[in-house]
């Protein structure tokens, strides 16, 4: 069986390289891995040392529904051709408008991995694609809405980064590489993925997040504040911010960071889903409607999501408890770990019976 993989951003990246790490060694199993040309994830190839491993195919179409409708159509041409020599037996992605129609197109069956159906692709993978999987905690009928049929949706019982981080061993070394003392405590920032096609339309999505850049010296004052950038282009905002502050401008590996943070504020996905796994304090800025992955950990009490200025309250009670609040929060991500299973075996066990 040749699989071929595609993953189009660092989270699935992550989680392809993690399934492919898995099957490679099984007897009959082949793989052929695709992504393309994109700020976010090209250098986490490199530092993954999968330059020989991944075949980079077109590129990231930018912020302009335009532009990523020019490069996705430009994609699917030079992947066509490189399909019709690999010969894949299926096709795995998250979710790629190349990858399904192309797969489609050659009856190469497609299966989709995700747990964001709020993105706007699915309308065009989902119906033609072979099986879903998915998170449990995704109800079915947010899925069926794109097209896709009830009973070709399958669940596993895991978060996402449950994929890679089953197998995370943290590296102190990142600390050092960005000029940060190990017993130094900071904060982790990450900007919300404006990008995206999902939050194109929202309004100043950056509002909250620099409202809150300007209160943290003052609650934090012994800490550093790192951000991690997403884009080049997106580093103008954030200069001139003082002393405290460490902006990183350049891809880095994220877990770690992560792991070694005392609080973490993110206006993505993958990042709080990754914070709240490992039971660091967290708080999400996502701007617009919670995806249900994060609505799913805000329930559970492992994130708390901050909607407005007036919630800045909460961050000040964090800081005169940061301690005890991360304790607290490693008992939680213990508790939630123990009630799901390997996402990678699940699907792979289910791939290999039905085809």
């Amino acid at each position: 069986m040749k699989i071929w993989f595609d993953a189009l951003t660092p989270k699935q990246l992550l989680f392809f390289n993690s399934f492919k790490n898995r099957i490679k060694n099984r007897k009959k199993v082949k793989i052929w891995f695709t992504s393309r040309n994109y700020e976010q994830v090209t250098p986490l190839i490199k530092i993954l040392g999968l330059e020989k491993e991944i075949e980079i195919i077109g590129s990231f179409g930018g912020e302009t529904l335009e532009g990523k409708l020019s490069a996705s159509i430009e994609r699917m041409n030079k992947l066509k051709n490189r399909v019709f020599e690999e010969k894949p037996d299926i096709a795995i992605s998250s979710g790629s408008i190349e990858a399904s129609r192309i797969a489609y197109g050659l009856s190469i069956p497609h299966i989709c991995i995700s747990d964001s159906p709020h993105s706007p692709i699915y309308p065009l993978s989902l119906p033609i694609s072979k099986i879903l999987f998915t998170p449990w905690i995704i109800p079915k009928k947010e899925w069926i809405i794109h097209g896709i049929k009830k009973e070709k949706i399958h669940y596993y019982k895991a978060l996402d980064p449950v994929a890679w981080l089953i197998d995370f061993s943290p590296n102190k070394s990142i600390l050092e590489n960005i000029g940060i003392d190990y017993n130094e405590p900071y904060i982790l920032v990450r900007p919300p993925e404006v990008y995206a096609s999902y939050l194109l339309n929202i309004n100043n999505p950056y509002f909250l997040l620099f409202y809150l850049l300007k209160k943290l010296p003052k609650i934090f004052p012994n800490f550093k504040i790192i951000i991690m950038n997403r884009y080049l282009d997106q580093a103008k905002f954030f200069k001139n911010l003082g002393k405290q502050f460490i902006l990183l401008n350049k891809v880095i590996e994220g877990t770690s960071l992560i792991f070694y943070s005392s609080l973490v504020i993110s206006g993505g996905g993958t990042i709080t889903q990754e914070a709240a796994l490992l039971g660091i304090p967290t708080i999400s800025i996502y701007p617009g409607r919670l995806p249900i992955v994060i609505d799913f950990l805000r329930k559970k009490k492992l994130i708390y999501h901050i909607y407005s200025q007036k919630d800045i309250k909460y961050i000040y009670e964090i800081s005169n408890k940061i301690d005890k609040i991360k304790e607290k929060q490693k008992i939680l991500s213990k508790y939630l770990w123990k009630k799901m299973e390997d996402p990678i075996s699940k699907i792979f066990n289910e791939i290999n019976k039905l085809f």
